[in-house]
């Protein structure tokens, strides 16, 4: 999503699980400080965000629960301020079932319909569709970068293991709260 919305000229940053914790933190951080205007966001930012100034939610995707919306919403409108979340439904059952759950338990006249007019859902297709190729690319170097990053991380390892090598073999044996002999009773116990 994020290589989408560069294409079409929109900052944004990205949080998702995939990322390490030095690149969530730098993306929240470009967000909070205005440098980024949009956070495109898994469920990992639906819990324990509170990023000051955040009017607006959108779920491009329906969460699975009610629950889980309730969060990604929450992270708007928080200590008393307004806010907004707006979510694109599908015509899948299952999302209308939600919608229809979170209408009836939302205040009375606080959510609004609205459709999205044809022309604009296949303006937005069509571009979408001409940045294909760029997307696939983008993404290719993306996954190289991701392994790239991997087998640093695991060179970094086998070269520690390999300088430290002596002090990892004197390390003392690992103690366990009971012998296995005393675990074998426990269970006999049982």
């Amino acid at each position: 999503m994020k290589i989408v919305f560069s294409l079409a000229g929109l900052s944004a940053a990205e949080l998702h699980g995939n990322l390490t914790q030095l690149q969530r933190l730098d993306a929240l951080e470009l967000f909070r400080d205005g440098k980024v205007n949009f956070l495109l966001a898994t469920d990992i930012a639906s819990r324990g965000l509170d990023i000051i100034g955040i009017e607006t939610v959108i779920n491009y995707i329906m969460p699975s629960t009610e629950a889980i919306y309730v969060h990604r919403v929450g992270r708007t409108a928080r200590a008393g301020n307004k806010g907004r979340a707006l979510s694109l439904i599908g015509d899948t059952k299952f999302e209308r079932t939600l919608l229809k759950s979170i209408v009836k338990r939302s205040p009375v006249n606080t959510c609004k319909h609205r459709i999205v007019p044809p022309e604009s859902v296949k303006l937005w297709k069509e571009k979408i569709t001409d940045m294909t190729e760029m997307i696939t690319q983008v993404s290719a170097l993306e996954r190289e970068e991701r392994a790239e990053r991997i087998v640093k991380r695991e060179l970094e390892k086998t070269e520690n293991i390999i300088n430290f090598e002596e002090d990892i073999h004197n390390r003392p044996a690992r103690t366990w709260f009971m012998t296995e002999k005393e675990k074998k009773k426990c269970k006999i116990r049982r």
